[in-house]
């Protein structure tokens, strides 16, 4: 049996409801694995988090590579001939393509809470301002 328009909109608006409850969570912290090496010479491969603020909407993960005295970041990172965007200094970075994802996800919850306390605050303060006016 087919549903209605009106029934197919509803189902729609619950399942965007069941979507945001399900993001209303606190991601564990993860902690990048995946260390520069000591000595020189020696080469890691792993994934960086590119955090951009603004709501974090711009943030993304790239392929990383880390030397002891430098990283590589880009689709290319792993072939020395076609390195992208070389920094200085070495960088920690994760195994998992996932992990740095939630390390993203983690960060815009922390800039989301500090957003959402700092409104909490402003109301508090009008609050307090018209109730003395009163």
């Amino acid at each position: 049996m087919s549903m209605t328009k009106k029934e197919l909109m509803r189902v729609e608006a619950l399942e965007e409801q069941i979507r945001r409850l399900k993001a209303l969570r606190i991601t564990d912290d993860v902690a990048p694995d995946v260390h520069p090496p000591k000595a020189f010479g020696g080469k890691h491969i792993g994934y960086l988090p590119v955090l951009v603020s603004l709501r974090s909407l711009n943030s993304r993960v790239e392929k990383c590579y880390t030397e002891c005295y430098s990283h590589y970041r880009g689709p290319d990172a792993h072939d020395v001939a076609k390195k992208h965007m070389r920094s200085q200094g070495p960088v920690d970075l994760y195994s998992k393509e996932s992990d740095a994802w939630r390390a993203v996800r983690r960060h815009t919850e922390e800039e989301m809470l500090r957003t959402l306390s700092d409104i909490d605050y402003r109301i508090a303060k009008a609050l307090t301002k018209e109730a003395e006016s009163v």
